[in-house]
């Protein structure tokens, strides 16, 4: 079983809101889309399919459909900038090329992104507070260089989604410079950047983290699907 598309919406300014989406764009997410849209209450609306691995035709009519009911701006990733293309729904739709880091720092959960040397390229709060590290620590170190114990089962399963393209998930118990033998269930999502790398993206859970977010909402929203795919 695939781990179930994460889509995280937030607010980037008084009249933008930024819905997120890691893992696969299809069928099942597309209820889950429409209602984050519903929801934003922002006259312009931008959806970050950056780190979407895979759409198909329900996910794009869907795309279509928002389109006309308020201006809406997509980030693309390389199979989402495909499909349109076949499909010919980019030339209805405001795509673009999106440097930015990923709108995620109101999200209730870890995320790391990694290059394909396994190297964090951005790890927003939620995962900085669980590592105990600053978010620039992060950057441009792998998980072995920064933790003793977790990533002999971590960084193969990383190699593995890079090299596959199928996201998997798996529990970890460790100890990290804030926690002492903790436990996290961890998500790695694969991502394709539209200059033809491979990324992936590590979504990270415990129940510390989980509590507090449900102590203290933000004025943010985040979905998941309730199942998986599996992978081909």
């Amino acid at each position: 079983m695939r781990p179930p598309l994460l889509l995280h919406a937030e607010a980037t300014d008084d009249r933008t809101q930024t819905i997120t989406l890691i893992g696969e764009l299809d069928s099942h997410a597309v209820p889950m889309l429409r209602a984050a849209a519903e929801q934003s209450g922002r006259d312009q609306l931008v959806v970050d399919a950056r780190h979407a691995s895979f759409v198909d035709a329900a996910a794009v009519d869907a795309l279509l459909a928002l389109n006309t009911d308020r201006p809406l701006r997509i980030a693309l990733s390389a199979p989402l900038r495909d499909v349109l293309a076949v499909t010919g729904a980019d030339r209805s739709l405001d795509c673009y090329i999106d440097a930015a880091p990923p709108r995620l720092d109101g999200a209730p959960f870890g995320v790391g992104v990694h290059d394909q040397h396994l190297r964090y390229l951005y790890v927003n709060p939620a995962l900085a507070s669980i590592n105990g590290l600053t978010a620039s620590e992060h950057i441009g170190q792998t998980p072995i260089d920064l933790f003793d114990s977790g990533v002999d089962e971590v960084t193969p399963v990383m190699r593995e989604v890079i090299v596959s393209g199928c996201a998997s998930s798996l529990g970890v118990i460790g100890s990290t410079p804030a926690k002492v033998d903790s436990a996290w269930a961890v998500s790695f999502y694969p991502s394709f950047p539209l200059d033809g790398s491979r990324h992936v993206v590590a979504v990270v859970r415990n129940d510390d983290i989980d509590q507090r977010h449900a102590d203290n909402p933000s004025a943010s929203l985040t979905f998941t699907t309730n199942c998986g795919c599996g992978c081909g």
